[in-house]
């Protein structure tokens, strides 16, 4: 069946268009030339495939612009992506890096193309990219979370993969698109989040175990004011639970007495108000326990403020403050109480007391100021609390009261803090006053109060008046009686001169016969004890006068017992009485010799003239080192002294009933001994049994180590030393004696006939007879009375000591002045020796000799 010619060039026409489509001109060529296709219809078939072909191409051409926009809208996007992003193969190759990519993993987009994607990975997760990758295949993409990525310098960084699937090129079925996240910020923001959400927790957990745990009440107003935490503490406090205050706020405000609780509404409306600006505020109120108690409340509250700024709420909290109230209260009311005392004591001091604060005005005075001012012209308050004590000091000033001015500047000092005190007398009439400024500075430099006191001393000054008149008259009343001893001893030593002097004149007599020379000893005996007995009646007015010389030194006491000892012996031998010395070696006292002496001779001389024939007398010593103290006892074997008067021993001129004995004494022995030791800081007493014996002892201090010891010699040198001239030798000299009384020229003349022949003496009656003949003699030596009327012996040696022919002639003072003070008056006045009454021939002569030589 043949095929209609339409069809056949249609298929024809069709099969050449296709072989010139294809670009099979062979094709086109065979078909035109076989006839089977008609030229022109094919030219106009051509024509339209040309058109056709020429729209396809301006498609493709368009296709091929899109294409290229696209491909660079890609390429921006791909390589501004903020995130690391590759292309990989499905062998796992990289095609291609951003840069992302290449500033995470440290290499060049060079060096990531043709790299493994799993050398950008942790060993430990390749297996996990390489199932990550076939799963994008399977599913089309897929992500791996939470793997460790490395860079090119080897550290780890966490991250996550996400992979997606694209069209493969170059022949490929697919290729993946891979995004890597980098985690490192996000760790360590989650990192920082979880530590702070930690430190959150552990600072809320703190909080509320301090919170509640306080013995405080705590709790916190939010921002909208209402009441978002109360602590436990409230209960204790208030007696209502949290849950009481939580579900009734207006609770805290009833509990409180009406003017506590419109200061705490005052307060709320201000927090309400604006409590982010207001500042951290304090207040105290009072509530009402649950159980009727009355308790004090501290309330402190402040704004609490987040970081940002933003307003919070305020925390409060309330403190149980009754204990401290109480004993607040308490404090003041003691404290008032003791302000009171103190008042009242201050009121009570009969000095004049006011209190002046910095200006100078007075804050507080006390009764006595009160009345001290009323009695001195300070009624209406002039001088009392709010006055100016200055001004009124500076009035007194202007009025011409200069004294004043003193006074003023003293109190200025002491409130500038110059000084810490001033002090003035002033006197107002008849009376006298003690003002005193002292500063009360607290704990400032300067300072803050000063106390003013008047102190009337009107009557000490009226009784020192009395006392310095009372002790002027003592003093006149001593010398009155020293002078009167002086002039005694003078006037009982001029007699007793001639007695004692002539008696040794006459005993030295061999016409007398054995009665006389017993009668002429009695005389001498009655003549030495009067003697002695003058001698110690000033001895002990010296000491009462406090005027006994003492010269206290290391003494041994072997030889001045020994000493002591061989004055009593004769007296002792006589009556057959053994004194035992004991045992005095080694043993040292700090005393005076020649009073110690005085004493031991006084005690041992008892010892023997009270005792019993036969008796015994026994020195003890008994050291007391602890004290630094030697007790010397005298003991003997007399009657003894009964207990009732013991205490009488040591008064002056008792001597217990002994004069009936006919015993002698004068009584003042023990009585000096007594005021001697006691002088040398030692004490004495005794210890008695009657019928049995008496011991009495002395205490004195034993001598510190580095005291020198005494020699225990005595010098006996004169400003010429004697030559030991016997009466034999024949001497011519001249001697001046100048005395008012016959009788002490008629001895010494005496004397010097019957044991110095070879010397002449001069006698004067008269002060002025005595310059005359010392002019006109020019003796060898003058001996000089010193009282004498009309001109007495000092003014009778200046004379001779201002005359050419007289001023080298020695003088020698014969009084009876016999005191150490008069001694040392007459040698400091210039005379060369001193000779007492009543002469002692044996050291006259010799006193004579050694300065006639």
């Amino acid at each position: 069946m043949n095929e209609p010619d339409d069809r056949r060039d249609k298929r024809v026409r069709e099969q050449a268009a296709q072989a010139l489509k294809s670009g099979d001109f062979e094709l086109a060529e065979r078909l035109l030339a076989s006839g089977d296709v008609d030229l022109a219809r094919l030219t106009e078939t051509l024509r339209t495939y040309q058109v056709e072909l020429e729209t396809q191409n301006a498609e493709l051409r368009e296709s091929q612009l899109t294409s290229w926009k696209l491909q660079g809208c890609y390429s921006a996007l791909f390589h501004g992506l903020p995130l690391a992003a590759l292309v990989v193969d499905p062998t796992g190759i990289i095609l291609d890096a951003n840069q992302r990519a290449v500033d995470q993993f440290g290499l060049s987009t060079q060096q990531m193309r043709g790299q493994l994607l799993r050398r950008l990975f942790h060993v430990q997760g390749l297996d996990h990219v390489n199932r990550t990758l076939e799963e994008a295949g399977r599913e089309g993409e897929a992500v791996l979370r939470d793997i460790q990525l490395r860079h090119q310098e080897g550290r780890a960084f966490p991250g996550d993969l996400h992979v997606h699937r694209l069209p493969g090129r170059d022949g490929r079925d697919s290729d993946f698109a891979c995004v890597l996240v980098d985690l490192s910020v996000h760790k360590d923001a989650e990192a920082r989040l979880e530590a702070a959400l930690q430190a959150l927790e552990a600072s809320e957990r703190r909080y509320r175990i301090a919170a509640d745990y306080s013995p405080d009440w705590d709790y916190w107003y939010g921002a909208d004011g209402s009441l978002k935490y109360v602590s436990p503490a409230c209960e204790a406090v208030s007696g209502y639970t949290r849950k009481d205050f939580l579900r009734d706020p207006e609770l805290l405000k009833r509990l409180m007495p009406p003017e506590d609780a419109a200061r705490w509404q005052a307060h709320m409306d201000e927090i309400n108000a604006d409590g982010a600006s207001l500042p951290r505020h304090q207040m105290e109120f009072r509530i009402r326990h649950r159980n009727g108690e009355e308790r004090w409340i501290e309330h402190e509250c402040l704004p609490v403020v987040a970081e940002s700024g933003e307003y919070l709420g305020r925390r409060a909290v309330n403190r149980d403050i009754t204990r401290r109230r109480r004993a607040e209260q308490s404090l003041r009311d003691r404290e008032h109480r003791d302000l009171l005392f103190t008042q009242s004591i201050i009121d009570s001091l009969k000095s004049s007391i006011c209190v002046l604060d910095r200006r100078g005005d007075i804050i507080t005075v006390n009764r006595a100021w009160r009345e001290f001012a009323n009695s001195n012209g300070g009624v209406n308050g002039r001088v009392a609390e709010g006055v100016n004590y200055l001004e009124i000091c500076d009035r007194a000033i202007a009025e011409g009261e200069e004294s004043v001015r003193a006074i003023a500047d003293g109190i200025r000092q002491v409130l500038r803090g110059e000084s810490d005190a001033y002090e003035a007398d002033y006197d107002m009439g008849n009376d006298y006053y003690i003002l005193r400024v002292s500063s009360l500075r607290h704990e400032t430099e300067q300072p803050e109060h000063v106390v003013v006191s008047h102190v009337d001393v009107s009557e000490i000054k009226r009784a020192e008046t009395a006392m310095r008149q009372a002790k002027d008259e003592a003093e006149y009343a001593n010398r009155a009686k020293s002078e009167f001893l002086s002039a005694m001893s003078h006037e009982l030593r001029t007699p007793m001169n001639a007695i004692l002097g002539f008696s040794q004149l006459l005993e030295a007599d061999p016409s007398l016969g054995e009665e006389q020379q017993e009668n002429l000893q009695e005389i001498l005996k009655g003549g030495r004890h009067l003697l002695a007995l003058i001698n110690q009646v000033l001895d002990l007015a010296k000491v009462e006068s406090g005027r006994m010389d003492l010269s206290p030194e290391n003494l041994g006491l072997e030889e001045v017992v020994e000493e002591c000892a061989q004055l009593v012996m004769p007296l002792a031998d006589q009556r057959g009485i053994v004194v035992d010395l004991g045992e005095p070696a080694g043993q040292r006292v700090w005393a005076d010799r020649v009073r110690l002496k005085q004493v031991l001779i006084n005690l041992l001389s008892n010892a023997v003239k009270y005792n019993r024939d036969g008796g015994r007398v026994q020195l003890h010593y008994w050291p007391k080192e602890a004290d630094r103290i030697l007790r010397i006892g005298v003991e003997d074997t007399g009657p003894g002294i009964s207990e009732a008067r013991q205490a009488q021993l040591f008064e002056p001129f008792n001597r217990l009933g002994a004069d009936a004995t006919g015993m002698e004494g004068t009584g003042i022995g023990l009585s000096l001994s007594r005021s001697m030791i006691q002088a040398m800081g030692g004490q004495i007493g005794v210890i008695s049994t009657q019928d049995e014996g008496s011991t009495f002892w002395i205490e004195l201090p034993v001598p510190e180590d580095d005291h020198p010891e005494a020699t225990g010699e005595i010098s006996t040198a004169r400003t010429p030393d004697p030559h030991g001239t016997t009466e034999d030798q024949v001497i011519r000299h001249t001697v001046l004696y100048v005395d008012d009384n016959p009788s002490n020229l008629n001895l010494v003349e005496q004397i010097l006939k019957r044991r110095r022949q070879g010397v002449r003496l001069i006698g004067a009656h008269t002060s002025g007879t005595g310059l005359e003949l010392a002019r006109a003699q020019r003796p060898d030596l003058i001996l000089m009375d010193i009282n004498m009327p009309h001109m007495n012996g000092f003014q009778v040696l200046d004379r001779l000591k201002q005359h050419p022919e007289t001023f080298d002639i020695p003088v020698l003072a014969l009084t009876a002045y016999a005191s150490q003070r008069d001694s040392a008056k007459l040698s400091e006045a210039g005379f060369q020796g001193h000779l007492t009454k009543p002469l002692d021939v044996e050291g006259f002569l010799a006193e004579v000799d050694a300065w006639l030589g």
